[in-house]
Formats: structure tokens, sequence, C-alpha cells
């Protein structure tokens, strides 16, 4: 029995005998349900090689400040601000999985979606306890 193919843009299940491929011969291959999913797939996965670096290491530096903030005991706004950077960087670049096969089950557009969604939940939750310590 052949296992299901999800397309890895927009997580619908291929429905093609030969369904478009991101990666052929790779182990792992990438399907598409069609060119314009194979495209945008594409363009995602260049733009993400091109950031993935950069917002590790700005995540790396907030998550840094998010420990010494609450190590020493910062009071104020200077307390949230570090966690307020990590959902807006989570929301900027939602770059979740190391691997391009985990989108597959929901698909790239959904993920990244659900992503921010969780972003933006942490810059309203740290920008409310910034107003709350006020």
């Amino acid at each position: 029995m052949e296992q299901v193919k999800h397309c890895i843009y927009c997580g619908k299940v291929t429905s093609r005998m030969r369904p478009f491929i991101l990666n052929p011969r790779a182990d792992e291959e990438l399907y598409c349900c069609s060119l314009q999913c194979l495209n945008k797939s594409q363009q995602f996965l260049n733009w993400d090689m091109n950031h993935r670096t950069c917002a590790y290491l700005l995540l790396a530096v907030c998550v840094i400040f998010n420990m010494f903030s609450f190590g020493f005991y910062w009071k104020g706004v200077k307390q949230f601000l570090p966690m307020m950077g990590i959902g807006s960087i989570i929301f900027c670049y939602p770059f979740i999985f190391a691997r391009y096969a985990s989108y597959q089950p929901r698909g790239i557009y959904r993920t990244n979606k659900i992503v921010r969604v969780f972003g933006l939940l942490l810059i309203i939750l740290s920008f409310a306890c910034m107003i709350y310590s006020i």
C-alpha cells in the first residue's frame, strides 16, 4: 500500500499519479499538487535559506536577554521587551521545522499562519505584562 502524499505548500493530498516534486531523487521528496504550489514552495525555500541564520541569531540574542531579565529580576518595561522581541521574530520568521518534510501534514502556508498566530499571541501577552507592570 502506497503512503498518502501531501502537498508541501497547501497540505492537500496529491491526487496525480506523477505529482510535481520539488526535490527529485532526494531521500525525502517534497511533493506539490500543482505548478503554482511548486513555484510558491520554491520561493519559500529560497527565502528560508537566505533568512534562517539571521533569524536564529536574533532569536538567540532575545532568548539570552530574556534569561538576563528574569535572572536579574529586571523590573518594569525592560523585563518584557525580550519576550516581545521573541514574539516579533517568530511572527516575522516562522521557521519552526529544521526539515521541510515536517511541513507536509498541514503545508507551509497553514503552518506559517499557525506559527504567526502564536507569535502574535506572545507579543500581546508581553505587551499586557508590560502594561500591568507599570
